[in-house]
């Protein structure tokens, strides 16, 4: 009776540890309904060329986004840009609001850089998806944002030998920016005599903005005002020779100085030749 007692008790205990097993360990099923669904990624293109802005350091890139619905869990979506092409150091602009369809995205750049940029989206149940890299070489900032200021250089009058710190003082044309910028302060004499000019109430001219070559071009029969003077080859109303004048240039420098390669005569009001400056003049930037 004993042994029978036993046995039972046995045959007890483990139709309980069953039991008890049966219910801890759920189902596959049960598993997987506590995990979401891996949602397909949306696919990336870049569907045109860059836009660059130096000035404002954006660059907008269009982006064809396909496959990307309300319900894909898609967390971000975006572009990544570096100056490294396997972006270990990246910045990364995402878009508010992404749909399917053509986005333009934008992203943060700094002039005269070359960046890898390539469009990124990320979910949190199906992985990340990239576009593919471009290269995009942002230009330097506009010389007509980039001249404007006050320059300081030293000048030697070929007549007397003089020596003049000559300051230039450079604004951006009110009605044309990217096109004229006015300088003031050019004729060495009268600023070494201590005469105004910072205010542009005396002494200025307009010069245009040659982008392509990096200077600011003063051309002949340019409108001036020089306190009864002028530069030669400025003003073909006063000098019946004016043409025969290159244009007075103002290059920039990779410092961010300017640069006047050739040199320019003053004259008097009547046209005669009283003065000669050379060229090879570098103004600091003050």
């Amino acid at each position: 009776m004993k042994r029978y007692f036993n046995i039972l008790s046995v045959i007890a205990t483990a139709s309980l540890l069953f039991a008890s097993c049966s219910q801890l360990a759920p189902s596959k099923a049960e598993v997987e309904a506590g995990f979401s669904p891996l949602t397909p990624l949306p696919t990336l293109t870049i569907a045109g060329a860059p836009v660059c802005d130096a000035l404002n350091g954006t660059v907008t890139v269009p982006v064809t986004v396909d496959g990307l619905s309300a319900n894909a869990g898609v967390l971000e979506v975006g572009i990544l840009s570096s100056t490294d092409p396997s972006f270990k150091s990246s910045k990364f602009k995402a878009v508010e609001n992404p749909t399917s369809g053509t986005v333009n995205m934008v992203g943060a750049v700094t002039a005269n850089t070359t960046y890898y940029i390539k469009a990124v989206a990320s979910s949190p149940t199906g992985g990340t998806a990239y576009s593919d890299v471009i290269t995009v070489d942002v230009p330097d900032i506009p010389l007509y944002a980039k001249a404007p200021g006050t320059y300081s250089g030293t000048v030697v009058s070929d007549a007397y030998g003089d020596e003049y710190t000559s300051t230039i003082y450079i604004v951006s044309d009110d009605e044309e920016p990217t096109k004229y910028v006015w300088i003031g302060g050019i004729e060495p004499y009268w600023a070494g005599e201590g005469a105004p000019g910072k205010d542009f109430d005396y002494n200025y001219v307009l010069a245009s903005v040659d982008e392509e070559n990096g200077c600011l071009v003063v051309a002949v029969g340019a409108d001036l005002h020089l306190s009864g003077r002028m530069i030669a080859g400025l003003n073909s109303d006063h000098m019946s020779t004016a043409t025969n004048y290159a244009p007075l240039t103002f290059a920039m420098t990779k410092s961010g100085d300017l640069y006047r390669a050739n040199a320019f005569m003053t004259l008097m009001s009547n046209g005669d030749a009283e003065d000669c400056y050379a060229g090879g003049v570098t103004y600091k930037r003050k």
